[in-house]
C-alpha cells in the first residue's frame, strides 16, 4: 500500500483508526501507521477492516485512505436502507449470482454509478458523477456538453395583423421545427379554430389523428405523431411547442 499524499491526510486518517475502536467497531485487520524499515518517516498507514454499525463516523464519514468499514443486513430492505442512510452517492457496488436482486439492487441505491459483479471500471463514453452531496452534474457522456450551452426561447408572431398570433417557443434547432409547423397549416391564422373547440386534423401540425385540444404541448398529446418524435430523438435535444389560437 502507497503512501498517503501529505502528513495532513495521514493525520486525519490516524484520528479515524483512533475514533474507530472509540464507538464501538471491531478492527478485523490493520488499524494503526505501518512502520517499514528505511521509510520510518514515511506517511504509511496499515490497510484496515472495521466491523461495526453505519451510523459510526467510520461509516459515514469519507476518510480517503485504506480504511474499509463493514457491517451487516437482514434481507434486500434492510441492505438498500443501509446503503442509502448517507449524505453521499458518488458510487456503489453490487454483487450477486441473482439477476433480479441484482437489477432490484442497482435501481434502488442512490448513487451516479453502480457497479454490478464488477468495481471501479470508467469508459469514457458513461457518464460519471454523484447523488446528493457527492457532486452537481455529470463528466464524460454527450450530457457533459449542456454545461458548455445556454437555452434560448425564441417566440415568434406570423400573424401580420397582430390580433391572433400563434407562438411557438422554439428549444434549440428551431429553424426546420418552425417550417414544418408552418408548412402544415392551412387557411390564414385568423381561421384557426376557437382553442375552447377541438382541433381538426388539418390545423394540427403534430397530430394524426387531430384531436387534441389547445394549448398544444409537447409530449401531453394523446396523438402525438411519430414523425416529430422521431426528429426530436435523431436531434437528441428537447424541443418544446407550445400553439396558442
Amino acid at each position: 500500500m502507497g503512501a498517503q499524499a501529505s502528513k495532513e491526510q495521514m493525520d486525519k486518517i490516524v484520528s479515524y483508526l483512533e475514533l474507530g475502536p472509540k464507538e464501538g467497531a471491531e478492527t478485523l485487520i490493520g488499524g494503526g501507521v505501518n512502520k517499514l524499515e528505511g521509510l520510518e518517516n514515511g506517511f504509511y498507514i496499515e490497510p484496515t477492516v472495521f466491523k461495526g454499525t453505519n451510523d459510526m463516523k467510520i461509516f459515514q464519514d469519507e476518510i480517503f485512505g485504506p480504511v474499509m468499514s463493514v457491517t451487516t443486513f437482514k434481507d434486500f430492505d434492510d441492505a438498500i436502507r443501509i446503503a442509502n442512510d448517507t449524505i453521499y452517492g458518488l458510487g456503489a457496488g453490487v454483487w450477486s449470482r441473482n439477476q433480479n436482486t441484482i437489477y432490484r439492487a442497482g435501481r434502488a441505491i442512490q448513487a451516479g454509478r453502480v457497479w454490478v459483479n464488477q468495481y471501479h471500471s470508467y469508459p469514457a463514453h458513461a457518464a460519471f458523477g454523484g447523488y446528493k452531496q457527492s457532486g452537481i452534474g455529470r463528466e464524460n457522456h454527450l450530457m457533459m456538453l449542456n454545461h458548455y450551452q445556454q437555452t434560448k426561447n425564441l417566440l415568434v408572431s406570423y400573424d401580420e395583423n397582430g390580433d391572433r398570433p400563434v407562438l411557438a417557443p422554439f428549444h434549440f434547432s428551431a429553424p426546420p421545427l418552425l417550417r414544418t409547423l408552418c408548412a402544415k397549416r392551412r387557411g390564414p391564422l385568423s381561421s384557426f379554430p376557437d382553442k375552447r373547440k377541438e382541433f381538426p386534423r388539418e390545423y394540427h401540425p403534430f397530430c394524426r389523428r387531430g384531436t387534441c385540444r389547445l394549448p398544444y404541448r409537447f409530449g401531453s398529446c394523446r396523438s402525438t405523431g411519430a414523425g416529430l418524435r422521431d426528429q426530436v430523438r435523431r436531434r437528441e435535444q428537447p424541443v418544446h411547442h407550445h400553439l396558442y389560437g
